[in-house]
């Protein structure tokens, strides 16, 4: 594989920008800010996507962190050969990942292709997003690698490997998963769970003994419990008759009060109600000025909708039997065919025969602008293509109409003969096939205009002029008649309680009482003078009996509520009796059954531990397969890993290793040290040989189609020496592979290497 040139639209602050490329080393020595950084990553974009995220912080989010600032198309493309053939490959970055647009063409024929789909890096190297990044793509300030499942199963293929090693992470998960569901030494494990469950069972079973004393106790309290509720119920209704009397009394001259106090609040209430109907009469004239017609009802609205749904149905139908480019052309062909002779090349012999093949030019001709427009009306250019649409149905329509007697005039035996060895001619059977094909497509699309008109004609009834996208338009419609009808309800209910205060006060003006607990009483007319309202207490109490002593209601109450309270104890120790008695006897029943459930948890805990022991025991195994199994093929990764580490540093790799994982130690003061205990320099000199070593290994076929090696200044912690040796290497791999080598320094760059 080999990148040609690329042209960026807008991405990141590269903007109109155009490169192209050349075999071998392509330097990018650019200032600081130049964006370096941008051209690596719209490579990447370009041959992986951007995925989808949530977060809004440019450093986490890459969508927000190389949008254009000043707006404009976000994306580009790049020209590219692939196993002989070039390639264009064009991609547009939306918001998020299901706005993004891929479109890749042959770059001869300038043609769709599809050999590759959107996830063409995956089918180009074989490699996932996060593999191209651990292997051929250096990222600044990133030369630290390690392989994934996937640079392993990719490894293992090459070395001719038949285990699939792209499922051992998922594989291990899953295990890790069922021991940890299983587990006897963490809380949430089951078996851990169910020990705790039998250790509770035994208790339970052992605490049996005294449990029929407790019962016989508990019988003889909740006798007593009894008999004292039952004298304190006495002694409790004749206190509460004897209040009752006292109160009602009293409550007919509190009832006499209020009734001349709410007299005083009516005027208040009906100012309230007027200001509540006014104001939602305003927001009911707000809401039917949206509309420049007339108001519809909501349900004639919900039935566009359902049209508009209909529209969609018929246009995915539309897309469905559309003819693709290579039909269309076999379409013409066999009808050159089918109209000139048999496909032997016998002719009708008639003049007929040769008007009849004239004739059907324009109702091909009109086909093709049919399936033009309803291509545009599927794309959202819904007027420009109906209007195209319903042209090339019209001309194909006409022109059949005016061939299709003469042929049926002009027939003859040979004609008849042929037409018998047409039924047999898999020829035949196709052009038919496509026939039906696009008559189905002119019916779908003629029926697709038919539902569509009476839609417009709503819109246009109800005042407005209808818009692309119908369906929006009519649920904005329908929302605000929803707003509409809710102000007119809420206006009839502000109505009708304004109606109603005013028919309660016309009744109590007409008959001069008011109705006030359970007798009447006169009283002045509602709303009418301030000489009742500015003497809320005043009543005739004439008819009343006398008003109850203060301190003997008082002291009822006071004794009501000593008994009452004593009653309530008493009947909390009756209750507390018996629920005691019933939890005893319910713990009786139960202890019959916890010798059974101890029973099955100790056979299920049985089973679950066998099954724990075996799941650790396959974790343990699968582990050994994957280590013997990266063991074979490591030794390819070594060898070149120690020959790129020599050709940089001029030094042995005797002490650098590299285990079946590819993680890389170095022996120092007697033993082995993580690469991550040394210098920034060193370990992006032992990252950058790793992963050139690692793309050998997978890539070990010289023919084959090579991804080209992005290297963002990896070597900015080098010294001098290792400097020079780092650029020998960048020489020697050069001769294999298309390398793209950024860096902001002349002195981090080769003198045989001229800037680019």
């Amino acid at each position: 594989m080999k990148l040609i040139s690329c042209h960026i639209e807008n991405f990141g602050r590269l903007r109109n920008f155009d490169h192209t490329f050349e075999d071998g080393l392509n330097l990018f020595l650019r200032e600081n800010g130049w964006g370096k950084s941008t051209l690596a990553a719209f490579l990447c974009a370009m041959f992986y996507g951007m995925p989808g995220s949530r977060r809004r912080a440019a450093g986490e989010n890459d969508r927000v962190k190389y949008r254009p600032w000043q707006g404009g198309t976000f994306g580009g493309k790049i020209l590219f050969e692939s196993g002989g053939h070039i390639y264009e490959l064009t991609r547009i970055f939306g918001k998020k990942e299901s706005e993004d647009v891929f479109d890749l063409r042959d770059a001869e024929t300038n043609l769709p292709d599809f050999r590759f789909s959107a996830r063409i890096g995956e089918e180009l190297f074989g490699l996932d997003r996060e593999s191209f990044r651990r292997t051929v793509f250096v990222g600044q300030l990133d030369c630290a690698t390690r392989t994934t499942d996937n640079v392993n199963a990719l490894l293992a293929d090459l070395a001719e490997q038949t285990g699939d090693l792209g499922g051992y992470e998922d594989a291990m998960k899953r295990l890790t998963d069922a021991a940890n569901r299983l587990t006897p030494k963490r809380r949430t494990g089951s078996l851990y769970r169910r020990a705790e469950q039998i250790r509770l069972l035994e208790r339970e079973t052992a605490g049996a003994s005294d449990l029929d004393r407790q019962i016989g106790a508990q019988e003889q309290r909740r006798c007593g419990a009894e008999q004292r509720v039952d004298a304190l119920e006495r002694e409790t209704r004749r206190l509460e008759a004897e209040l009752a009397s006292a109160q009602e009394a009293a409550e007919r001259w509190a009832s006499a009060e209020e009734a001349a106090r709410s007299r005083a609040a009516g005027q208040e209430i009906l100012r309230r109600l007027l200001e509540t109907e006014e104001t939602r009469r305003r927001s009911l004239e707000t809401a039917a000025a949206v509309f420049p017609g007339r108001i519809p009802p909501r349900a004639e609205v919900e039935e566009h909708l359902r049209k508009c749904r209909d529209l969609e149905r018929l246009e995915y139908k539309m897309q469905e039997n559309m003819l693709s480019e290579e039909e269309q052309t076999r379409l013409t062909e066999l009808e050159e065919i089918f109209l000139r002779g048999d496909p032997d090349g016998d002719a009708y012999g008639d003049e007929a025969g040769r008007i009849q093949v004239s004739a059907l030019l324009p109702a091909a001709c009109g086909v093709i602008v049919l399936i033009a427009g309803a291509f545009l009306a599927m794309r959202g250019y819904l007027t420009a293509g109906a209007l195209l649409a319903a042209a090339g149905a019209f001309l194909a329509a006409a022109d059949w109409k005016l061939s299709g007697g003469g042929r049926k005039r002009s027939g003859s035996a040979a004609s008849e003969e042929y037409s018998r060895a047409d039924a047999r001619d898999p020829d035949r059977m196709e052009y038919d096939y496509l026939q039906k094909k696009e008559r189905m497509l002119e019916e779908t699309h003629a029926r697709w205009t038919e539902v569509r008109r009476p839609v417009a004609v709503f819109l246009r009834d109800l005042g407005f002029a209808p818009r692309e996208d119908l369906r929006s338009q009519l649920e904005e419609i329908r929302d605000a008649v929803d707003t509409w009808e809710d102000a007119q309800t809420l206006l009839r209910e502000a109505e009708t309680q304004r109606r109603e205060l005013d028919q309660a006060a016309f009744i109590e003006k007409r008959t001069g009482h008011r109705e006030v607990g359970a007798f009447s009483m006169p009283s002045p007319d509602p709303y009418a003078g301030s000489d009742a309202l500015d003497q809320p207490g005043r009543a005739d109490t004439a008819d009343l009996p006398g008003l109850p002593d203060a301190s003997r209601l008082r002291a009822l109450r006071q004794k009501l509520e000593t008994e009452r309270n004593a009653l309530a104890g008493a009947q909390r120790a009756l209750d507390e009796a018996g629920e005691a008695l019933k939890e005893l006897r319910l713990e009786q029943t139960e202890l019959e059954e916890a010798a059974g459930r101890l029973q099955t948890l100790r056979a299920e805990q049985e089973t679950e531990t066998a099954a724990y022991h075996r799941v650790i025991t396959a974790a343990v195994f699968l582990r050994r397969a994957r280590e013997s199994l990266t063991t074979r093929y490591a030794d390819p990764v070594r060898r070149n890993f120690s020959y790129y580490w020599e050709k940089i540093t001029k030094t042995s790799a005797a002490g650098v290793y590299l285990d079946a994982d590819s993680q890389i130690t170095v022996e120092e003061a007697g033993r082995q040290r993580e690469i991550d205990s040394f210098s920034s320099g060193y370990r992006d000199l032992a990252g950058v040989c790793l992963r050139i070593a690692l793309a050998d290994a997978m890539y070990p076929d010289p023919a084959a189609d090579l991804p080209p090696l992005i290297l963002d200044d990896p070597f900015t912690s080098l010294d001098d020496d290792k400097m020079a040796g780092a650029m020998r290497l960048l020489e020697e791999a050069a001769q294999r592979y298309q390398i793209l080598y950024f860096t902001c320094s002349r002195s981090r760059c080769g003198t045989s290497f001229s800037d680019q």
